[in-house]
Order: C-alpha cells, then sequence, then structure tokens
C-alpha cells in the first residue's frame, strides 16, 4: 500500500508549505482520487462483501484499458472518469472508498520514496492546472495493470 503513495510524498510537501492554497489541492482531488483508484480498489476488493463482481468488472475494464492510451487530461476530465468508473459500484464499495479516501486525505502522504525527474516534472505540471496523464508513470502505470489483470480474471 505503500507504493500508492509514492508519487504523493512531494506532493504532501508542496501543501505543507507556508501559503498553500487549500483551493489548489480541491482543484487537483479528482486526479488524486482517480490516481489511487486502481491500488484502492485492489485494496477493497479483498474485504468480504466487497468484491469486484464479474459484471462490474466488465463495465470498469474499458475505462481502466483506455487510461494509459488517453491524451494528458485535466482534473476536471479526470472526475468525469471517476464518476463513470464508480457508477459500477454498490453502494458499499463507494462507500468503503469514500472511508478510504478520507482517510489519506486527511494526513500527509508518506512512504515510497522521493519522485524521479519525470514525476516531479509531472506533479509541478499537475499543481500548475496542465493537463497530465497519471497512468503514464511508470509507478502508477503498475498500478493500473495490477488491477486490470485482476479484472480480466473474473
Amino acid at each position: 500500500m505503500k507504493k500508492i503513495f509514492a508519487v504523493f510524498v512531494f506532493l504532501g510537501l508542496a501543501f505543507a508549505q507556508p501559503g498553500f492554497d487549500p483551493k489548489q489541492f480541491e482543484a487537483v482531488r479528482p486526479m488524486f482520487e482517480l490516481m489511487s483508484f486502481p491500488m484502492l480498489t485492489i485494496e477493497m476488493d479483498k474485504q468480504k462483501g466487497l468484491q469486484i463482481a464479474k459484471a462490474q468488472a466488465k463495465k470498469l475494464l474499458p475505462t481502466l484499458e483506455s487510461l494509459p492510451a488517453r491524451s494528458e487530461f485535466t482534473s476536471k476530465e479526470a472526475d468525469k472518469i471517476l464518476i463513470q468508473l464508480e457508477k459500477a459500484l454498490s453502494r458499499q464499495q463507494l462507500t468503503w472508498l469514500d472511508g478510504k479516501r478520507a482517510a489519506q486525505g486527511s494526513r500527509p502522504p508518506t512512504g515510497g520514496g522521493i519522485p524521479n525527474p519525470a514525476e516531479f516534472t509531472f506533479i509541478q505540471n499537475m499543481l500548475g492546472g496542465k493537463p497530465v496523464n497519471p497512468f503514464r508513470q511508470q509507478r502508477l502505470a503498475g498500478d493500473l495493470k495490477k488491477l486490470t489483470d485482476l479484472l480480466r480474471k473474473r
């Protein structure tokens, strides 16, 4: 689970700086949530009664598989993608995800190491409001692949 926060170490530090505007975090929150979706969904799938059903996997896979090939997108577009993904989940699954997101959002991200130069540029671009595709980053691409591999087995 530490791996999910690897890219976010820098973000946690950036958000803790004096003069940081909380509106800036709110502006990128959908991107954060989309970036965490693969690992949180894998974790959720291990919980009793919250496993992803075959029908849900069929609904999730097309959107998830399209992410690495998409052009760069904004946080607003990430929100639309999240809404599409979340439509496939049950109320109980959404409640679980919301609880995990709330717990992560209440403390700065930790663990996973220092971002590499490509991740640093990606983070700067995201914070600057520029379109990005987080699933072209090695770590997040790996997380997404783990989830799509899991869902294909359903």
